[in-house]
């Protein structure tokens, strides 16, 4: 794609030691990389100074439509976020996270940045791939359950169509 830039871990850890040693602290791979996920946003946020908004999406989604309704429907919030919306039978997944970190948005604003900032340093002190009950921490995502106590501008997208995903049951692989 045009414009499309790779970016080596090397360089990341570069830019962002805290990064390189949470690397090195017993972490397994899957772990570093949820880490990574709140460095990398905060990296090209600091690096594309003439960008309004960052927007980070996971590898495995998809999009079938524009974005601009969720753009709209946001408004100017410093941060978009995207509700699991679990079926009732899926209810006791919320322990993983009630939002998915697979697609967030953050705007170069005060609120939004220190949304960005808090998010990074969470993930760089306790980023494992357990459920940590007390103290409400699961990977990257359950810290994003917190955002609205910390940041009251957050926007929990309501279309009806972010992240939209099959229901195991109703899916055949057959």
């Amino acid at each position: 794609e045009p414009g499309v830039r790779p970016l080596a871990i090397g360089t990341l850890e570069a830019d962002d030691p805290e990064l390189a040693a949470a690397r090195r602290d017993g972490r397994s791979l899957v772990e570093y990389y949820f880490t990574c996920k709140a460095s990398l946003v905060s990296y090209v946020m600091r690096h594309a100074a003439d960008a309004d908004a960052i927007s980070y999406g996971d590898s495995d989604i998809y999009f079938f439509h524009d974005l601009e309704p969720l753009y709209a429907e946001a408004g100017e919030a410093p941060v978009i976020i995207t509700p699991h919306r679990f079926s009732p039978e899926n209810r006791h997944l919320e322990s993983h996270g009630r939002f998915n970190a697979g697609w967030l948005v953050f705007r170069r604003c005060p609120e939004g940045l220190a949304a960005l900032d808090w998010w990074r340093s969470r993930c760089i002190e306790w980023c494992r791939d357990t459920v940590d009950e007390t103290n409400r921490r699961f990977a990257d995502q359950r810290y994003i359950d917190r955002f609205g106590e910390n940041f009251p501008h957050i926007h929990a997208a309501r279309h009806p169509g972010v992240n939209l995903a099959p229901d195991r049951r109703s899916t055949s692989l057959n």
